[in-house]
């Protein structure tokens, strides 16, 4: 005959068994932004923080089309600029997907044995034409000189 000692024993070996096993089962949510430009090529600055990757063991700076993980959802400001050609700057709002709102949420993120992958795709759009033109900058720099002359 077993002793209480043994069945609670017992008891919680069974239960840190189910437990293990649960928490191993689990899964999460992955969130990612996905971002290019038309043109290719643009540095991103997210939220005022540079985007980075590691190539041969040095950080450079991350162009376009680029794959950055997020963990909230919210409004996002990208900054974006290519050589030679006029900065961008959008606003993007990253909407909260039906799955994520309480108390659905703790489903997704601790008790579903699946792993969920929320992409948004962001596509920024340079102006066409480089900024300030030729034409203009000579007239500005010609104005800049004839008030230097002025005030000498």
């Amino acid at each position: 005959m077993r002793t209480t000692r043994q069945r609670t024993r017992r008891r919680s070996a069974t239960f840190a068994a189910a437990l293990a096993a649960t928490t191993a089962l689990t899964g999460c949510v992955e969130r990612y932004l996905e971002i290019d430009s038309n043109p290719t090529g643009a540095r991103v600055v997210i939220n005022g923080q540079p985007q980075q990757v590691r190539v041969d063991g040095k950080l450079q700076d991350a162009v376009t089309p680029l794959v950055v993980p997020f963990d909230h959802y919210g409004t996002f400001r990208i900054d974006a600029w290519l050589p030679e050609q006029a900065a961008t700057t959008q606003w993007v709002e990253v909407d909260t997907p039906w799955w994520q709102w309480f108390p659905l949420d703790l489903f997704a993120e601790l008790l579903s044995p699946a792993t969920h992958v929320d992409r948004r795709q962001v596509v920024l759009t340079f102006p066409a034409e480089p900024q300030p033109a030729d034409a203009e900058r000579a007239v500005l720099l010609e104005r800049a000189a004839a008030l230097r002359r002025e005030t000498q």
